[in-house]
């Protein structure tokens, strides 16, 4: 089945494929119904220059889609709920470290009122999906830019999705990002259905540049659910390790330790999209397939770790702010992970996720804060089996 659960045609379980490929796959009979049947496009007819648009969540996402969009000549309102962010954002203006900020209107959550003509993309964490849902019209197009999957969410928002593989953070009371590593933003149809993609490639045409000013290159697929699966994987690896233990990215690939619960929790993740015959992107120098290899090699994965950790050096993951607060993605990562492993009649054994949700559960119950020792019970709780290939 593909990220939706739709069965694959021609494709070898487990692979990864090309985003040439994913073009010439997604336009495969999937189920779908001719575009001609499926109505207009989620996007007002003359959309693109002069847009209007809201984003929803003003954070390190939500701020470089802001500043992008603004810069493409549209005109956006960016929705927060917290106090001071609208404060300083409305008295300073928005920004990315290193270029000019801007200034638009930043509307509270609490009066925002949603409207027919704008569209709005949705940059929240995933434990806001439906306080915000709840206020959006069934009629308003939403289109989510986040992690995980949400599955109450796959059912509200059909159309379009984008997903960011570059890495970037905003403090919360500031409202200027930082872009802590460059990447893009994959934009397309949310289920790969082609009555979507000519909205997609409209939207990506006039608004490329700015993005590219800002080190993102942004483009349009045929369909987003490789690169969120592919996303998915990474995230659910790094997110509730380096979170749990308060370190940086980089040092899952320095510190001995948590490299190796980084890598078995990876080999866990490539293998249950592998069981489940989910088509996979490339997020990164590296399809998903490459990845496998290289875990199973034990003469070069230390070495190229080494190599690599400089580029995620001083970066944290979206989960490293919410851990000591006991508001998590973790069942939007793991918790999915566990489930699709699970399904029926031919479940997959995912031990290292399901030490992972019960150890954060059980420290988050207790109230205590990311450390190392999280490293060492995360160890304990898996089990030496999960380390044979170490």
């Amino acid at each position: 089945m593909d990220t939706n659960g739709q069965p694959l045609q021609n494709h070898t379980p487990g692979s990864s494929v090309s985003e040439s490929e994913l073009s010439s796959k997604t336009s495969l009979p999937y189920g779908f119904r001719p575009a001609a049947e499926l109505g207009p496009s989620p996007l007002p007819p003359d959309f693109g220059q002069g847009a209007q648009v809201d984003i929803v969540g003003a954070g390190g996402i939500g701020i470089c889609l802001a500043v992008a969009f603004h810069q493409s000549g549209w005109e956006v309102r960016l929705v927060e709920s917290d106090s001071a962010k609208l404060d300083r954002g409305n008295r300073l203006g928005v920004g990315i470290d290193g270029h000019q900020t801007i200034s638009i209107p930043l509307i509270p959550f609490e009066t925002w009122v949603p409207v027919d003509s704008r569209p709005i993309f949705l940059c929240t964490k995933g434990y806001r999906n439906q306080e915000v849902v709840r206020k959006i019209p069934a009629q308003v197009p939403v289109f989510p830019v986040q992690n995980g999957f949400d599955p109450d969410l796959r059912t509200r928002c059909t159309t379009l999705e984008g997903i960011a593989s570059w890495i970037s953070e905003c403090p919360k009371d500031q409202t200027v990002a930082r872009i802590t590593r460059r990447g893009a933003l994959h934009f397309g149809p949310a289920t790969g259905d082609p009555a979507w993609l000519s909205a997609a490639k409209m939207l990506i045409k006039v608004t490329e540049r700015a993005f590219a000013n800002l080190g993102i290159r942004a483009h349009w697929v045929a369909n987003t659910g490789p690169f969120k699966a592919t996303k998915l994987i990474y995230n659910a690896a790094i997110g509730p390790i380096a979170s749990g233990a308060g370190i940086d990215n980089g040092s899952l690939l320095t510190e001995p330790k948590a490299r190796k619960l980084f890598f078995a929790l990876l080999r866990e993740n490539i293998a249950i999209m592998r069981h489940r015959r989910v088509i996979l992107g490339r997020i990164g120098p590296f399809y998903p397939a490459t990845v496998a290899w290289i875990l199973g090699q034990s003469w070069i994965r230390a070495p190229l770790a080494r190599w690599f950790a400089p580029t995620l050096k001083g970066t944290y993951c979206s989960m490293a702010a919410d851990f000591a607060t006991g508001l998590t993605e973790l069942d939007h990562y793991n918790g999915h992970l566990i489930r699709l492993a699970s399904q029926k009649p031919s479940p997959v054994p995912c031990p290292m996720n399901k030490a992972v949700v019960a150890l954060v559960g059980r420290w988050q119950k207790k109230g205590q804060k990311p450390d190392r020792r999280f490293l060492e019970e995360l160890e304990a709780l898996a089990g030496p089996e999960v380390f044979t290939d170490e």
